[in-house]
């Protein structure tokens, strides 16, 4: 159905920005470590310094003889570690960063603390840990896959890469931990419904970030293992893996863990690694398949209403014509015709004074009768008019799959179909309140985006005095009269949106939380 399928491109839709958000930020890290492999190599053919204080470490541990012996080497690798110290700062996904040298196994670190570490551990060679085998083998900047930590115990992942001298000679590594619980922090933030995870594979098809995944009780020093699904005895996920590892993308739906499941995938080139979203399929078809069968509901239950608001009125009417009929002869002839034209859908019909006796009395609460029946079905009308137009706006932004263009549509949508003439989306970060989007109305473009400029620039706090903040305290609209002279009303504000009367309406989200305030304005 095309609820289910816009459910799925949805999917693939989350699942790409999350790939792509990993593609910049791992592109950054190896951009990061081949800049400071570039600067390690023109730092090679300076005059070495005598050593200083900085403190690193000599294969397989450190002595006074290994240090004399590699003076130069110690110094060259010193002088990086500022460089080191100030590229892991500005990046919170690495956890650590550090320079390893072929001559002497030395290795410096951006935090001098891991050397006590390694004492622990001792003896340690950096040139045989995975991540210094395989950058030297590939000549080239790799990605490791899962191994546990020296330093931590934990499972990381490396970016390394090699640099050499002039003629081609082996000087070194440089490399970036990323921890994988860093990453799968970041993965558990991604709102994916009840019984849903994310997950990562690495160009080998094995699994290196996933919820429940841990170093449990490996040891640094022997490789660590986890799910292939290459190797799955399941012929659906190794179809699956095998797309993910030639960095396709799209959804598929299969039975996994004897359960229908939605996966969306999507590459990170730079790492080689794929990001999947794993959603059981009544999570990800029940909130559509919930929409329409409320929408459907609110329909019949109108007509419903309209049926039985008629059918009482024709009785009514029927009933109150007999007992006049057994009443009156002649002048009643005048109100049975007014009688059928109602009854036949003619509303506006009244009928001429009759006097000030019994049959003018009923004349004039015919009258009154017909007006307020009128009334009643123009009422009804428009609040089916309104259903409807909420039921096409709800359809119309439901098309729009992406935040940023779904929040800039909003007010547009709101100002164009409900006959606002200024619409402004609040939305609620931490304890303050700020301008998504807005709109204006036709060529008051720049007027919008100067308010949105002054009240994100000292937005409005929700422990505040504003109509805006109570709006969200108390979780109910209200509608602002006279605003120029109302004490609640920031007339900042009310200096660039001007109008005379706006309504407030607050927006919420789950668990009855209010998320945010929508603001729209009658200008004249």
């Amino acid at each position: 159905s095309a609820l289910r399928r816009q459910a799925e491109a949805a999917l693939a839709v989350r699942v790409r920005e999350k790939a792509n958000l990993y593609e910049v930020a791992l592109a950054a890290i190896e951009q990061q470590v081949e800049g400071i492999a570039g600067y390690a190599i023109e730092l090679a053919d300076d005059p070495q310094p005598t050593p200083g204080a900085s403190r690193v470490w000599v294969a397989p541990a450190p002595s006074p003889e290994l240090h004399a012996r590699y003076a130069a080497q110690i110094a060259y690798a010193q002088r990086i570690i500022p460089l080191l110290q100030s590229m892991v700062s500005q990046n919170p996904l690495i956890s650590i960063g550090y320079i390893s040298l072929e001559e002497g196994g030395i290795i410096a670190f951006d935090q001098s603390e891991v050397i006590d570490k390694l004492l622990e551990i001792q003896p340690f060679d950096p040139r045989a840990r995975p991540w210094y085998l395989q950058a030297r083998a590939a000549r080239q900047t790799i990605w490791t896959s899962a191994y546990v930590d020296a330093n931590t115990g934990t499972l990381a992942t490396t970016c390394a890469t090699p640099f050499y001298d002039a003629q081609g000679n082996l000087i070194g590594v440089v490399a970036f931990d990323l921890l994988l619980s860093t990453i799968q922090q970041d993965l558990l933030t991604v709102d994916i419904g009840e019984g849903g995870y994310a997950f990562m594979l690495n160009a080998d098809g094995n699994v290196i970030v996933r919820p429940d995944m841990t170093a449990a009780n490996a040891r640094w020093d022997e490789p660590f293992r986890s799910e292939n699904l290459i190797e799955s005895p399941s012929d659906e996920l190794r179809t699956l893996a095998r797309k993910m590892l030639d960095h396709k993308s799209g959804v598929e739906q299969l039975d996994y863990n004897g359960q229908p499941t939605y996966i969306g995938y999507a590459p990170i080139p730079t790492a080689g690694w794929s990001v999947g979203m794993v959603i059981p399929a009544d999570t990800i078809i029940q909130p559509a398949l919930d929409t329409g069968q409320r929408i459907a509901d609110n329909q019949d239950r109108l007509r419903s209403q309209l049926s039985f608001l008629l059918i009482g009125i024709a009785l009514l009417i029927t009933l109150a014509s007999l007992f006049i009929a057994h009443s009156f002869t002649r002048p009643i002839r005048a109100l049975k015709y007014g009688v059928r034209a109602v009854a036949g859908g003619k509303l506006d019909e009244r009928l001429p004074s009759a006097g000030l006796d019994e049959i003018g009395e009923l004349v004039d609460a015919f009258n009154t009768m017909t007006a307020a029946l009128g009334e009643k079905v123009a009422e009804l009308e428009s609040n089916a008019q309104q259903l409807a137009t909420l039921n096409s706006v709800s359809n119309e932004l439901k098309s729009i799959l992406d935040l940023s263009a779904l929040l800039q549509a909003i007010p547009s949508t709101v100002c164009s179909r409900f006959g606002f003439d200024r619409t402004v989306l609040y939305l609620v970060k931490g304890n303050l309140l700020n301008v998504a989007s807005a709109s204006f109305g036709p060529h008051n473009e720049h007027q919008a985006r100067t308010f949105i400029a002054m009240v994100n620039n000292d937005p409005l706090r929700l422990d505040g005095g504003t109509v805006e903040a109570d709006v969200v305290r108390s979780g109910k609209a209200v509608i602002v009269d006279d605003p120029w002279n109302h004490p609640r009303v920031d007339q900042r504000k009310q200096a660039i949106a001007g109008g005379h009367s706006y309504v407030q309406v607050p927006i919420v989200g789950r668990n009855d939380r209010v998320i945010g305030v929508l603001s729209a304005y009658y200008h004249l």
